[in-house]
């Protein structure tokens, strides 16, 4: 299927030895739990084993995407990583509620920025925190002919102040 953006997510999260070892403590209890079948921690923690003891070089997905709900054919669907991974913590974490793996997701894929304007003439700070998950990293910035060459640069560019003037300001 096309399925490529679930396998580099699921290789990222298994290359997260904090959160493989919270899975691996996580206990499915079936007088809780839905069927195992259709339980995404449990049908992920299955395939985290797999793919920790097994020889194979690939291991199949269909089980996990099963629990997802989806039928054969969602499995050919072009999906998005970043929503991908939005329904995979939040079935982690409602899941771990009241677990000892509670927050668990969140303390591991969550971060805090904080956005601000700042006055050059009096200094006046106007600031605010948001959470986010994920930060949108432009490969090519708008109306520019060069692109970013790295994770390092795109962080920078990310960061980088703006400045308000003309136009572009209050």
């Amino acid at each position: 299927g096309a399925t490529c953006y679930l396998n580099s997510l699921l290789q990222t999260l298994f290359m997260t030895p904090e959160l493989r070892l919270g899975l691996y403590d996580w206990k499915y209890n079936p007088l809780v739990y839905e069927a195992v079948e259709k339980c995404i921690p449990a049908q992920l923690q299955r395939l985290f084993v797999n793919l920790q003891t097994s020889d194979l070089r690939a291991i199949e997905t269909d089980a996990l995407t099963k629990s997802f709900g989806w039928t054969g054919m969602q499995a050919f669907e072009q999906q998005d990583v970043e929503e991908m991974s939005k329904i995979l913590f939040d079935a982690l974490e409602m899941k771990f509620k009241d677990t000892p793996q509670a927050g668990l997701v969140e303390s591991l894929y969550t971060g805090e920025v904080e956005d601000y304007v700042r006055c050059k003439v009096c200094g006046n700070k106007s600031a605010r925190t948001d959470a986010f998950t994920d930060l949108k990293i432009t490969v090519r910035p708008f109306g520019e002919t060069e692109s970013i060459t790295s994770l390092e640069e795109g962080l920078q560019k990310y960061f980088q102040p703006e400045l308000l003037e003309g136009a572009n300001q209050y």
